[in-house]
């Protein structure tokens, strides 16, 4: 009987502390992935990509109210999706950050670079589609640039969808400049990029994202 009670002890001290070790490695998951962290360089990366597509959006949403123009109307939508998917993340890691009134940026370049398109998109549609297509440019640059900067790989995937729309919304804003006979002349990518873009189709950007 002694011999009974004591291999039952020695059973349920057993179970007790397989289910304590099961718990401490759960805690352990859950605790690591609570307490990640982005790096300063990430965490630079998504506010100033926040700031740029702040910029595109108030932009293209005055060039649609100037002007009417499809594209605008458009891909200031995108705009917006493009905002929250870089908010998620500053969410996802209790980022503080702020979004100023329309027109108002922390980033003194953005600022400088808002300032100037919105007085040339307000001269004729032809040059606001201009307007588009810089900023089209500006941003390709800017996220390829972000890209090889950042590790985390949730960003990365965010960043290539962001990239991605930008070559959709080029692309779109390169068929306006045609009505116009106008070819645009990149400043920010190379003009190789900009013509392999264009000699390519609207793609998919939404089967980018697997985070």
């Amino acid at each position: 009987m002694k011999n009974l009670l004591h291999k039952i002890s020695v059973l349920v001290l057993i179970s007790i502390f397989s289910l304590f070790s099961f718990s401490c490695s759960q805690v352990r998951k859950t605790t690591n992935l609570d307490t990640q962290k982005l790096t300063k360089t990430e965490i630079s990366a998504l506010l100033y990509s926040l700031e740029e597509e702040k910029m595109a959006f108030e932009v293209y949403n005055l060039m649609y109210e100037k002007w009417g123009t499809m594209q605008f109307g458009n891909i200031r939508q995108s705009e917006e999706m493009h905002i929250a998917e870089v908010q998620k993340h500053l969410a996802q890691y209790k980022i503080p950050y702020q979004i100023l009134e329309k027109g108002k940026y922390q980033n003194a370049e953005l600022q400088q670079l808002y300032n100037q398109l919105v007085a040339r998109g307000n001269i004729s549609e032809l040059e606001a589609l201009k307007v588009g297509a810089t900023i089209e440019d500006v941003d390709i640059f800017d996220l390829q640039k972000l890209i090889k900067e950042v590790e985390n790989p949730a960003i990365i995937q965010s960043f290539k969808f962001l990239e991605c729309a930008s070559r959709n919304h080029m692309r779109a804003f390169n068929r306006g400049l045609s009505r116009y006979s106008f070819e645009y002349v990149p400043k920010y990518i190379t003009k190789n990029q900009l013509q392999e873009i264009l000699n390519s189709d609207h793609e998919r950007c939404g089967m980018m994202r697997k985070f």
